[in-house]
C-alpha cells in the first residue's frame, strides 16, 4: 500500500456476515493482539458494507478519517495490521486522475480455529498473561455433553432426499451445491525463511515428502511465534520424526522445550537472596545453623556456581529461573530444592523433579529454608521406606547434628561461610 491521500477512492467488499460469535472473537481474541484502533477500523469498514450486496458504495479515504478519528497515516498503519492478521485483503488500481482501493473483509476464525493456530494462540497468551488467557479461553469453552447411554439416530442424506433426474427446469430439485457462498476465514500472513529450513533438512537427510502442507504450516506458525531460525527449526523437525513421519504433537513440545531452555532470556530472580522476613533469626554456633544461613544469604545462581565450579550452564539457569517465576518460590527454598535434586538425580538438575517437588511446596506455602528442609526430610523418609537412596546428611535428625559437630572441630571458618570439608560431611551420601 502506497501513501494514502484523502482523495483516494475505496470500496469495501465482505466475504460473509459477522455473527454474534464473530463479534466476540474479534473483541476478545483479535483485539488484544492488533489493538483497539485496528479493531475499530475493521468494524467501521464492515458497517459500510451493504448486507444484501456485500459491497459498499465508493467513497474517499477522508470519510474513514472523519468517522474513526484516525489520521490517514494511522489508517494505513492499522490496515496493515488487519492484513497481517488475516482479516483484510487490499487491492489497488491506478487510473489517470485517481487511485482506487478495494478492501476485502475476511471473516475471523472460529474460537476453535483460533486456539488451534499456534501463532495466534501464543501471541494471545503472551499479550494477556496466564491468568487472563485462561479466563478468556474459558469464555469460549464448549460444554461437554455426556453421550453415555445414547445411540445416534441422525438421518443421512440418502435417507431423506431424492434427486429427481427427470425434473424440468424451474421445478424442485436438490443440487450438490448451495446458492450461498461459503464465508472465508484466512490465517495470518506468515513470512518465514523456509529456504533455510529446507536447506538444513537436506543436510539432515530428511525426506522432502515428509514435509506435508500441514507440517509446513505448523513450522511457519511455531517458528514465528517462538522466533526460531529456519536452521534450528529443521533440527527440531528432525527430532520429531516418528515412524517415518513428522509427529506434530512431538514437534510442538520440542519447540516449547527449546524456547524454555535455549532461547535468549534475561535472568533476574535467580540472583535474588532470601528475603529478611522469611529468614531465620536463630544465630546458633553450629554447622547446621551456619548452613541454613548460607542457603539464605546465597542466591541460587551462586549456589549453582559453587556446585559446578564455574559459570553455571544456561540450561540449569533457565530451569531454575522459570521455576522461580512460575511458582514464585523464595530463593532459600529453591536452594534447598537444588541440594535435594542433586542428591536424588546423580548431581544433575532434573527439570521434572524440581517442577514436581516445587509445585508441591508451593501448594504447602513453604517460604523458609527450615520449612523446606523439613519437607525434604519427609520426602527422603518416604522414598527410603523400601529402598536406600542418596540422601543429604542434614536430612537426618539426631545423627546429623553429631556429624556436623564433629566436622566443626579444628575448622577455621569465615563468618558467613562453610569449609569444603564441612560441606562434604554435610552432603555426604549414604
Amino acid at each position: 500500500m502506497g501513501e494514502l491521500l484523502s482523495c483516494d477512492r475505496y470500496q469495501v467488499y465482505a466475504m460473509g456476515q459477522l455473527s454474534p460469535l464473530s463479534y466476540s472473537v474479534l473483541s476478545q481474541l483479535y483485539q488484544p493482539i492488533i489493538g483497539a484502533k485496528a479493531y475499530g477500523l475493521y468494524l467501521y469498514l464492515y458497517s459500510e458494507v451493504d448486507v444484501m450486496k456485500m459491497l459498499s458504495i465508493e467513497s474517499n479515504h477522508s470519510r474513514i478519517s472523519s468517522y474513526t478519528a484516525l489520521s490517514l497515516h494511522q489508517v494505513k498503519e492499522n490496515m496493515k495490521k488487519l492484513e497481517a492478521i488475516g482479516l483484510v485483503k487490499s487491492y489497488i488500481r491506478y487510473e489517470s486522475e485517481m487511485t482506487k482501493y478495494l478492501y476485502e473483509l475476511l471473516m475471523p476464525m472460529s474460537p476453535q480455529q483460533f486456539f488451534q493456530n499456534d501463532l495466534l494462540n501464543v501471541l494471545l497468551y503472551r499479550t494477556l498473561g496466564s491468568l487472563e488467557y485462561d479466563k478468556t479461553r474459558f469464555l469460549f469453552r464448549l460444554p461437554e455433553i455426556n453421550l453415555n447411554g445414547y445411540d445416534e439416530v441422525t438421518a443421512n442424506f440418502e435417507e431423506v432426499f431424492f434427486i429427481d433426474e427427470t425434473s424440468t427446469e424451474g421445478s424442485q430439485i436438490l443440487k450438490y451445491k448451495g446458492n450461498y457462498r461459503k464465508e472465508e476465514s484466512k490465517a495470518p500472513v506468515m513470512d518465514y525463511p523456509l529456504d533455510l529450513f529446507y536447506r538444513q533438512l537436506q543436510e539432515l537427510q530428511v525426506r522432502r515428502k515428509w514435509i506435508t502442507p500441514a507440517v509446513e504450516t505448523k513450522v511457519k506458525q511455531l517458528g514465528l511465534a517462538y522466533h526460531i531460525s529456519g536452521q534450528q527449526m529443521a533440527q527440531l523437525v528432525y527430532d520429531a520424526i516418528d515412524h517415518q513421519r513428522i509427529n506434530l504433537d512431538i514437534l510442538a513440545k520440542k519447540v516449547r522445550d527449546y524456547n524454555d531452555l535455549e532461547s535468549p532470556r534475561s535472568f533476574t530472580r535467580i540472583y535474588h537472596q532470601q528475603p529478611i522476613n522469611f529468614s531465620s533469626s536463630e544465630q546458633a554456633d553450629n554447622a547446621k545453623s551456619r548452613h541454613i544461613q548460607q542457603l539464605e544469604t546465597w542466591s541460587p545462581y551462586k549456589l549453582i556456581e559453587k556446585k559446578q565450579g564455574g559459570k553455571p550452564v544456561r540450561r540449569d539457569l533457565a530451569i531454575i529461573e522459570k521455576l522461580m517465576v512460575d511458582l514464585n518460590l523464595e530463593p532459600g527454598v529453591v536452594n534447598v530444592l537444588l541440594e535435594l535434586t542433586w542428591s536424588q538425580n546423580d548431581e544433575r538438575i532434573s527439570r521434572d523433579f524440581v517442577e514436581s517437588i516445587g509445585a508441591t511446596w508451593k501448594r504447602k506455602n513453604i517460604h523458609t529454608v527450615e520449612q523446606a528442609m523439613q519437607e525434604a526430610k519427609n520426602y527422603i523418609r518416604y522414598k527410603n521406606k523400601n529402598n536406600q537412596d542418596i540422601t543429604p546428611e542434614w536430612f537426618k535428625d539426631q545423627q546429623a547434628e553429631k556429624k556436623l559437630q564433629a566436622v566443626k572441630e579444628d575448622q577455621h571458618l569465615e563468618e558467613n561461610d562453610i569449609s569444603d570439608e564441612e560441606l562434604r560431611a554435610l552432603l555426604k551420601s549414604i
